[in-house]
């Protein structure tokens, strides 16, 4: 997510005025953790089946229940993402009022010999801005682009996003700057 200050430390890379920012590659990643996520979304229906003497019968099989089922699998999602899926500019300053924030929390592993650790990582204010662009090579991924921001409100964006860091809400613009879609208007309310 970040760079190392120090050991104790993760902090976000910055700009040569200081501005920190997202490398491309950390939405891209994502977008790939969305697809994994969301590809566990399946819901059983009756489906008509021909059989090889073709006779036709019904059975209960899963299926796709949102975008990202209906384009990939468990088994090609990254590969996909990685050939047509583009995130850019390839930095990706985050504008925001006051100073970074503090984010103190601990680590745990559980292993043979359960460890706890305390870490430390820099955090952006709420109302924080990032901008970029996806890039597509097929049109068919819009919906799944959208559907993958609107889970960036319960998911997160980032290193700490299983802890609800990082989670947010989007708009998105046409050429002119004007809003044509997204989530934030209709959820601002509830969020900030």
């Amino acid at each position: 997510m970040a760079d190392v200050a120090d050991k104790r430390r993760t902090i976000f890379p910055t700009l040569e005025d200081g501005t920190p920012f997202f490398w491309n590659y950390q939405l891209k990643g994502f977008f790939k953790d969305s697809a994994k996520m969301l590809l566990q979304m399946t819901e059983r229906r009756e489906v008509e089946v021909v059989a090889k003497d073709g006779t036709k019968k019904t059975k209960k099989q899963s299926v796709a229940k949102n975008e990202a089922g209906k384009l990939m699998n468990a088994y090609n999602y990254k590969t996909r993402l990685d050939g047509l899926l583009f995130v850019l500019p390839r930095k990706l300053p985050i504008r925001f009022n006051g100073g970074l924030g503090d984010c103190q929390r601990p680590l745990r592993t559980d292993g043979m010999i359960p460890r706890t650790a305390l870490a430390s990582s820099d955090t952006v204010p709420a109302e924080s801005v990032m901008e970029f662009r996806v890039g597509l090579m097929d049109e068919a991924y819009e919906a799944f682009v959208r559907e993958c921001l609107d889970y960036g409100e319960v998911r997160g964006l980032g290193q700490w996003r299983n802890s609800g860091k990082g989670t947010f809400l989007w708009e998105e613009l046409d050429e002119d700057g004007n809003v044509i879609g997204g989530n934030y208007e209709a959820l601002k309310e509830n969020y900030f």
